[in-house]
């Protein structure tokens, strides 16, 4: 049978969203390790791609399901950088899980890993400029954008540890 958490009844509703987060998200968990591994996959992804559609592909040569997925892409490093507010991780002086909301957040802000996926989130940020732009000038934004997204590279080595 699954350990299941039982909430405090007098807990908020962050609170318990962060506590279901946390327990899906344990370093050891199924969960994590296919997220990371997902999230793995798509910064190869970006880190093959972008390069070939700079120096390759240009304007309106771009496949529009390469637009797509970067659309798709975006989000989900939204999303990563959100939940790292809320995953566990082991102490490195203890070697215990820390599961303390306040703990993890503070640890992730202060950390090499947030800066840089804060800055690979910013391509999300061209969404609201898009409708004024041309065709071609949107594919060429969008293709510079996701050089900002390939600095993700950078904490891979960290990807499947903490």
């Amino acid at each position: 049978m699954r350990n299941r958490k039982v909430y405090n009844e007098s807990a908020t509703r962050s609170q318990k969203f962060s506590l279901w987060i946390a327990s899906h998200f344990l370093p050891d968990s199924k969960v994590r390790v296919a997220w990371d591994g997902f999230i793995f996959m798509v910064i190869w992804y970006n880190s093959v791609i972008t390069p070939i559609r700079i120096f390759i592909m240009s304007g309106e040569t771009t496949p529009q399901i390469l637009i797509s997925l970067d659309v798709v892409f975006d989000f989900i490093f939204v999303a990563d950088t959100i939940l790292r507010f809320y995953r566990p991780y082991v102490d490195e002086n203890t070697g215990q899980v820390v599961m303390d909301p306040h703990l993890i957040r503070t640890k992730y802000r202060g950390s090499f890993t947030f800066w840089v996926n804060v800055i690979a989130c910013i391509p999300i940020v061209k969404i609201p400029i898009s409708p004024l732009l041309t065709g071609t000038q949107q594919n060429t934004l969008h293709t510079y954008f996701n050089v900002l997204r390939m600095i993700r590279v950078l904490h891979l080595p960290g990807q499947f540890q903490s």
